[in-house]
């Protein structure tokens, strides 16, 4: 039955003409919803990047790639060239596999057209327009299943402005990449079914593949789910064989998109073998907490996630209050109903947020999968008698009641587990979702309406419903981010305020450097681009200014490097899976990465950044306002070792003692130490070591009680003092505070409210709600200061990203002629801790002041360089391994005197090494990323399969329409 409602399906093909009137009014109702939405950004002059409070992808991932991109395309059209390899991105990496998803989205050149003063206004137009293309997709997807002009109208606008995409364009405007081509994935799936061209199916595939590897692997699990269910939706009855020939065609269809994405495919490979494998864990993997699932309804009209991040079901109201019509049609077989129904159930779990996110922590990137079969089996109910019919209107209104009940009432008033902007956006929803069910009882039961003509009617009635739902969108948003009711709109960077910032980081000084001197070198800093000075800055700073720096904050970082500073016991390098955030300042690591200048105090910050640079390094002169420290040894990219031990070997050290080590050894995996034949092996007692345990004693304790191998950390964090008392042992070192085996117990609600100081037992329901949903996790930090000098050590177990091998934590206290005096420890947790033990560490300079001479004697003497290609020499004393901080990478070739030579893969753990032998050699360097062959070879074949496929298409086609004879 159909309803006689403003929504009915056409009964003729649609032609052209009204196609593009529905694609206008979509455009005119999208910019003027858009406007509301955003309103606050608007006025108070707010971008969507984030800066802060946990997310500050924006100022550390998104603003620098763009910035760095439009350089790399200004560069390329003004006929300077750019290479595959960027010296910016971290120690050097792949800058197309790192940022393909961005360079070959056409979407990105918009955003790096514009002048960088107006780059962040450009990324929020372009983060709109991503949404504007959701909902055309959307437009075009709802053709293809039939859906009438006003229900395409209605379901673009609900995808477009669902929560997950207002959450996403203010968090991650890339994301909306993925739901701008998920409706074009289903109509080719769609099309392919129906015996019609694969072209759209094979083309949204390899879409995907462009939008990066999360998207790929999402979309992939959805075409298969989709496929299965509306193969037997079209074909009930069919016999097994059937299925198997359609699923066989399907499959080589998306493989022949595969093909086509050869470069990106390829890509992603390469980077997810190289990423880390270690991963996060969660405390709760089998179900959610008690508070999430209280609070699930209140997804449907709020924009609140249900669970963990991007968990977002909120859709504008007129989809909210038809669900329950949308539930019987999972009893008449509707695919988008079934389909719906699955993965909402699915939410329910974490196992599913893992599924989708490829197996690793539980988020809900993948909703937009959910809340667009959600948009659709609720449009699909617009056409249904049912929609206005006395039983359905008195259905949508319970509903509607039970959700204002459940939301206002209980989780907001009575339980007090719903936030007051929350319970605002419900109140706003649901009055225009009555307001809603009255247009439509007007429209049924009026006799002044009854006097129009039917086109009339309908026309006033759609215009209605559809300006009241968009009105409760702009009303959900606006409480969600106005500052009277929320302060998330203090995470986002004002317009201008993220270049402002830049201009104040004292890596400005890193450019004029680089001009200035054309060896090869890196730079050390500990001032960023905000006032956080614990030895690391928001990465990813040299990327936007095109230096050369030891910082990297990409998801894609190798695994190599964290796993060198696991080795190494550095902990500012290894905490995170997406993140090396620095050297810890210590003189030899910065040594062996080429850290040329460190930057110091600088006219932008507070004074004391200088105090922080590794022993060796004294002023060399001020740039731009930025004192600049110069090492007295540098080896630039590389130098030779005419020693050698195995890794297995050097893993025999403890952690500190293994960058004394490598000051005087190559270290060579223990797999190829037959490329090393003839060259000096050493042996323990050829290796010297000086590292020194100190006296100390604990003293000043405040919320915190110390034991021997035990602390409980009470309230809002505790603190001790440290002494440590004159002796030789403390002079001329590095001192560094090491906890070995530190873990902090996860705690019960009743254990962390005993330590705040507070009661534990429930009294209210809403107290014994807390308490069952209470989760704890093992994350902390340790802040230790000595003088202006503040470092700290963290500890992200239970988080997401996080890396959870690791239970030693060494902070490098910087260099002292005398290091005795106060030692500041604080602990932000509060909890109970064990560890082995706790010691404080002088690192005599004496090894690297022997060994830093002899290795900058030795370096490997850079003639010139640009992005993919490296020249210089080597003077080699004898047979050795050339070291190269270049992280190991098969991209990378070497010859030496213009002959190919075989790399050591993996010295000092992560890095290249090549064999040179006694004498001067000319050593070059060239980087050809190894999936250009491959990839052009497979997407030539996947364009020949296209073809092919297409023609049998079109002849099977041909032959069947054929009259019989």
């Amino acid at each position: 039955m159909q309803s006689e409602a403003f929504i009915n399906p056409d009964n003729t093909a649609e032609n052209r003409s009204a196609f593009r009137k529905q694609f206008l009014l979509y455009t005119l109702l999208f910019i003027i919803t858009a406007l509301g939405v955003y309103l606050c950004f608007l006025y108070f002059h707010v971008t969507f990047l984030r800066t802060n409070h946990g997310n500050f992808d924006g100022i550390a991932q998104t603003y620098p790639a763009y910035a760095s991109i439009r350089e790399y395309f200004a560069a390329l059209f003004s006929g300077n060239g750019k290479g595959f390899w960027s010296w910016s991105l971290g120690l050097g990496d792949d800058y197309f596999e790192l940022l393909k998803s961005k360079l070959a989205n056409p979407l990105t050149w918009l955003i790096v057209a514009v002048p960088e003063k107006y780059l962040d206004v450009a990324y929020d137009l372009v983060t709109v327009f991503r949404q504007y293309l959701a909902g055309v997709t959307f437009l075009f997807f709802a053709r293809e299943v039939s859906l009438n002009g006003s229900q395409r109208v209605a379901g673009a606008l609900c995808y477009t402005f669902s929560g997950w995409m207002i959450t996403a364009a203010g968090a991650q405007g890339a994301f909306l990449n993925a739901a701008v081509v998920l409706p074009l994935l289903i109509m080719g799936a769609e099309r392919l079914l129906k015996g019609k061209s694969p072209l759209l199916f094979i083309l949204s595939v390899f879409l995907f593949f462009v939008s990066g590897v999360t998207w790929t692997y999402v979309g992939g699990v959805t075409a298969v789910l989709y496929f299965v269910l509306r193969y037997f939706h079209y074909n009930k009855g069919k016999s097994p064989g059937a299925f198997l020939r359609s699923a066989g065609y399907y499959c080589i269809c998306g493989v022949a998109g595969i093909l086509i994405s050869s470069v990106f495919a390829f890509s992603m490979v390469l980077s997810l073998s190289d990423a880390t494998t270690s991963a996060a864990y969660e405390p709760h993997t089998v179900v959610y907490t008690l508070k999430a699932y209280l609070n699930w309804l209140l997804s449907f009209t709020s924009i609140a996630r249900t669970s963990t991040y991007y968990t977002y079901l909120y859709m504008p109201i007129l989809c909210v209050m038809v669900l329950p019509l949308a539930v019987k049609n999972i009893r008449r077989g509707s695919t988008a109903a079934v389909m719906a129904g699955i993965l909402f159930i699915a939410a329910f779990f974490p196992v599913t947020g893992k599924f989708f996110n490829g197996f690793s922590y539980s988020v809900g990137r993948w909703f937009f999968v959910l809340v667009f079969f959600l948009v659709w089996a609720a449009v699909e109910t617009l056409g249904q008698e049912e929609f206005t019919s006395k039983r359905g209107l008195r259905l949508m209104a319970l509903w509607l009641a039970l959700l204002g009940v459940w939301n206002i009432g209980v989780c907001y008033l009575w339980l007090k587990i719903a936030a007051l902007n929350d319970a605002c956006a419900t109140a706003v929803s649901l009055l225009f979702g009555f307001l809603i069910l009255l247009c439509l009882w007007l429209w049924k039961h009026t006799d002044f309406l009854r006097r129009l003509t039917e086109r009339r009617r309908k026309r006033l009635l759609g215009t209605a419903v559809i300006l009241l739902t968009m009105i409760s969108v702009m009303g959900a948003e606006n409480f969600n981010v106005f500052p009277w009711f929320s302060n998330s709109l203090y995470h986002y960077a004002r317009v201008g305020g993220i270049r402002e910032n830049f201009a104040q980081s004292t890596q400005r000084a890193a450019q004029t450097l680089q001009q200035q001197d054309s060896s090869f070198f890196r730079t050390d800093q500990v001032d960023g681009n905000n006032d956080t000075r614990v030895a690391r800055v928001q990465a990813n700073e040299n990327l936007y200014f095109g230096n050369r720096s030891v910082y990297m904050y990409f998801s894609t970082i190798s695994r190599r490097w964290l796993l060198f500073n696991k080795a190494m016991g550095n902990n500012a390098g290894y905490f995170d899976r997406t993140t090396s955030f620095s050297n810890d300042n210590r003189a030899a690591l910065d040594l062996l990465t080429g850290v040329k200048y460190f930057l110091g105090d600088s006219s932008t910050k507070r004074p004391g950044a200088s105090d922080y640079a590794p022993f060796g390094f004294t002023y060399d002169r001020t740039v731009d306002g930025v004192q600049v420290l110069k090492n007295r040894y540098s080896i630039g990219l590389g130098t030779t070792f005419s020693g050698y031990i195995t890794e297995s070997e050097l893993m025999k050290y403890p952690p500190l003692v293994r960058e004394q080590v490598l000051l005087q050894a190559a270290v060579v995996p223990d797999e190829s130490v037959s490329q090393v034949r003839g060259l000096t092996h050493l042996k323990a007692s050829d290796i010297r070591t000086s590292i020194r345990s100190l006296d100390y004693r604990i003293r000043d304790q405040k919320n915190l009680t110390v034991r021997k191998s035990s602390m409980t950390v009470k309230g809002r964090g505790g603190s001790f003092t440290i002494d440590v008392p004159r002796s030789a042992d403390a002079a001329n070192c590095q001192l560094v505070l090491s906890f070995r085996g530190l873990t902090r117990q996860t705690n019960t609600y009743e254990e962390r409210e005993r330590l705040a100081g507070r009661s534990g037992s429930a009294v209210t329901l809403t107290d014994k709600i807390n308490r069952a949903s209470f989760v704890d996790d093992e994350a902390f930090t340790i802040y230790a200061s000595k003088g202006l000098v503040e470092k700290d050590a963290m500890c992200r177990k239970g988080k997401n990203q996080a890396l959870i091998d690791i239970d030693d934590y060494n902070i490098n206290l910087g260099y002292y002629k005398d290091a005795s005096g106060q030692i500041r420890i604080r602990i932000d947790n509060l909890g109970e801790y064990s560890f082995r033990s706790l010691k404080v560490y002088a690192v005599p300079m004496d090894v690297y002041q022997e060994n830093a001479p002899k290795l900058q004697q030795n370096r490997y003497r850079v003639t010139g360089f640009t992005d993919d290609r490296v020249k210089g020499t080597v003077n080699a004393q004898k047979d050795s391994v050339l070291f190269l901080s270049i992280l190991d990478n098969p991209g990378w070739k070497v010859r030496i005197d213009g002959k190919p030579a075989s790399k050591i893969r993996d010295t000092d753990l992560a890095f290249t090494g090549v064999r040179v032998s006694a004498g001067k050699h000319a050593v070059e360097l060239q980087y050809i990323p190894v999936v250009i062959r491959p990839a052009v070879l497979l997407t030539i074949i996947g364009i020949l399969a296209i073809i092919i496929i297409e023609v049998l298409r079109r002849r099977r086609g041909a032959r069947n329409k054929q009259p019989a004879h």
